[in-house]
């Protein structure tokens, strides 16, 4: 049997990465989308709340079955990267993009989590 090298674990963390990525963008934008569902509500906060808590809630409860640390409370831009996609959304839908706002939105987050990854970007912590 071969052995496993860095490269493996690598190319396998890497696609770990990739595939929470796509599923926080896309939970986000159906979380997002199902709150925008009624029409032009009176506040956005709703569905930008909806947005978050799908994304995060899916990603939380894969993770605790798979016998992992929640990504949430490990990666501070997660919940941020899907906050700012939901606000997206609910930008283009404020101002008539309704058909382009799940692919900006989701986009968005992909962006905003790649830069983060590879960046290694956290938000601020205080000193102890």
């Amino acid at each position: 049997p071969r052995s496993r090298g860095l490269g493996d674990v690598y190319k396998r963390q890497l696609l770990y990465i990739a595939a929470d990525t796509i599923g926080l963008a896309s939970f986000t934008v159906t979380g997002t989308m199902v709150g925008l569902s009624d029409g032009e509500p009176e506040s956005y906060i709703f569905p930008v709340v909806l947005g978050l808590l799908t994304a995060v809630g899916g990603g939380v409860l894969r993770d605790l079955m798979a016998q992992k640390i929640p990504v949430v409370l490990v990666m501070d831009v997660y919940a941020t990267a899907s906050i700012a996609g939901s606000i997206m959304i609910c930008l283009c839908w404020r101002f008539g993009a309704m058909d382009l706002a799940p692919i900006i939105g989701a986009l968005v987050v992909i962006i905003l989590r790649v830069l983060a990854v590879q960046f290694k970007w956290q938000l601020y912590r205080p000193v102890k």
